[in-house]
């Protein structure tokens, strides 16, 4: 049991360290093929194509980067890339991931797929998206790359002076690199041909050559002086021409473009009238026919052939190149009509999902603009109803202001009412004391005044006692105990052995009177109501030490 699971266990070792091996391997081949892009996509696409048979041992990462640099050999190899869909997912995980460098070539080589598939729009979308990363990067390579492929798509539809900015913004990024340089100048070139503008054509198809000279690329040398030939032609310099064909056939390193180097010396021959040479190119044009598989280099040479049998009247031949011609023409048209039908329909399919999303967007937009409506409406009805809040609290405190004003009014008046009241008051119970202090010194002197004129003093009691006939003394007591309640009886409580001569001189010392008054009131002398004081005073004093 123990060597069945020491064994198992050496053999997932094994597998590990072989897996380990092997990945490490598929890393190093991926880093070569991306060292050797540019220069080598041939031989990059050699490598990746080593790895293609062992694609899981890749981790996620560097799985990503493969798709994107299988695609970018192809492309550069001049290989169908309309199956790569993978680098659309590369695309996405490298947006996720910020990396940068390789987003910029997923985004890229996504608008190569999808200008391979007719879908131009989401091409040049994705062209735009990769300018982003690589500008952030200032990675002048691949910004370059970019126009150029932005200027390539605008060419192919016909859009020469947009095409030419691209193209213009290509060169001034790789002001440092002749070479990238010469390929856009020759770009530009083609443009201006078009454009129908032949001396602007003359002068960047010698900057394109001069820079191919400069970095020492013959091929794109070769590729400048074959456009500069054909322009030459178009201006009617033939001579140019010829001198400039030869010059780009020597240098010119594929011998599968010899086939388009015969073609145009035989149409320049073919405007000089020189048969001799028009003929050699002619024989070395029908030896080629069974190998050319270009489609519209066919058409050229059959329409070539044609017009020389006929220019011979070999009609027959000329029959026979014109009905191939016609045959190509039509082939090319079909398949022209072909990718048109598919072009409307795939327009077509995007008007209908642009309408589509269209009317979702302006529905959503409709429901937005109710939303924001409806919150505008909330929002005011808020604001009036906080300022009317705010007017209503304002009113109310001013009303409380107008009340705590009135009510400040309301309690000074209350106040000085109550003191006016009780100022009358006082002068009430004042009149009223002074009123009843006259009446008891009025009775008092109107008993004193006995002895004298009986008529007076009738008179003057019945004006005091009116019908009523009352003593006197009892009349004062009766004043008395108005002026001071309680205290006839509260003199008889606490001084209890008092005679009544005593206790009237204890009521009359209340007042202010005299000696000589008091003695008249109690028809006494004077000494006598002096002895009856130092009694009453003996007494009371007696009577309040045993108190205390």
């Amino acid at each position: 049991m123990r060597r069945l699971i020491f064994f198992i266990a050496l053999v997932i070792c094994l597998m590990t360290l072989v897996s380990c091996k092997q990945r490490r391997e598929a890393i190093r081949q991926l880093g070569c093929a991306q060292a050797i892009m540019e220069n080598a996509p041939d031989s990059a696409l050699v490598f990746l194509d080593s790895i293609r048979a062992h694609p899981g041992i890749l981790d996620k990462r560097h799985r990503m980067e493969y798709e994107t640099a299988m695609v970018q050999a192809k492309y550069k190899c001049y290989e169908d890339i309309s199956e790569d869909t993978a680098v659309f997912e590369a695309r996405r995980y490298f947006v996720k991931t910020k990396d940068y460098g390789q987003q910029a070539l997923a985004a890229l080589y996504s608008g190569c797929v999808y200008e391979e598939w007719g879908e131009y729009e989401m091409s040049m979308e994705a062209y735009k998206e990769a300018m982003k990363p690589a500008t952030a990067m200032g990675d002048s390579l691949i910004m370059a790359r970019i126009q150029q492929c932005i200027g390539s798509l605008l060419y192919s539809h016909g859009l020469y002076g947009e095409a030419l900015k691209s193209y213009k913004k290509a060169a001034e990024i790789c002001r440092s690199i002749p070479e990238k340089q010469a390929q856009y100048y020759g770009n530009m070139g083609r443009c201006f041909i078009l454009m129908k503008e032949n001396d602007s054509a003359f002068y960047y198809y010698r900057k394109g050559i001069d820079c191919a000279i400069r970095s020492g690329n013959s091929e794109t040398q070769s590729i400048l002086l074959q456009n500069l030939s054909v322009l030459y032609r178009e201006c009617q310099m033939y001579d140019e021409a010829l001198l400039t064909l030869r010059q780009s056939l020597q240098l010119n390193p594929d011998v599968k473009k010899y086939p388009q180097y015969n073609l145009n010396f035989a149409e320049i021959y073919n405007l000089l009238n020189k048969n001799d040479s028009l003929t050699y190119y002619i024989s070395l044009l029908k030896k080629d026919l069974e190998c050319i598989e270009d489609k519209p280099l066919l058409t050229s040479i059959y329409s070539i052939l044609s017009e020389y049998e006929m220019q011979r009247d070999n009609y027959d031949s000329a029959f026979y190149y014109h009905s191939k011609y016609s045959e190509m023409v039509e082939y090319i048209y079909q398949e022209r009509m072909e990718q048109s039908v598919y072009e409307i329909q795939q327009k077509y399919d995007y008007q209908k999902k642009e309408n589509f999303y269209a009317k979702k967007l302006l529905k959503r937009q409709i429901w937005i603009t109710l939303l924001v409506l409806f919150l505008l409406i909330a929002l005011m009805v808020v604001v009036i109803m906080i300022y009317k809040i705010l007017k209503r609290k304002e009113h109310e405190a001013e009303i409380n202001k107008k009340l705590l004003a009135l009510q400040k009014k309301t309690d000074e008046a209350k106040i000085e009412y109550t003191q006016k009241e009780y100022e009358f008051q006082q002068y009430n119970e004042k009149k009223e004391q002074d009123e009843l202090m006259l009446k008891f010194l009025m009775i008092m002197y109107s008993e004193s005044l006995c002895d004298s004129n009986k008529n007076v003093i009738n008179n003057l009691k019945k004006l005091l006692y009116g019908d009523n006939e009352q003593d006197h003394w009892e009349a004062m007591l009766s004043i008395f105990d108005r002026l001071f309640p309680g205290r006839i009886d509260m003199i008889k409580t606490q001084y209890q052995d008092l005679n009544e001569m005593e206790f009237k001189i204890c009521i009359l010392s209340h007042f202010d009177l005299s000696r000589q008054e008091e003695a008249d009131f109690m028809h006494c002398s004077v000494y006598s109501i002096d002895k009856y004081r130092s009694k009453l005073c003996g007494k009371m004093t007696k009577t309040d030490n045993k108190t205390m």
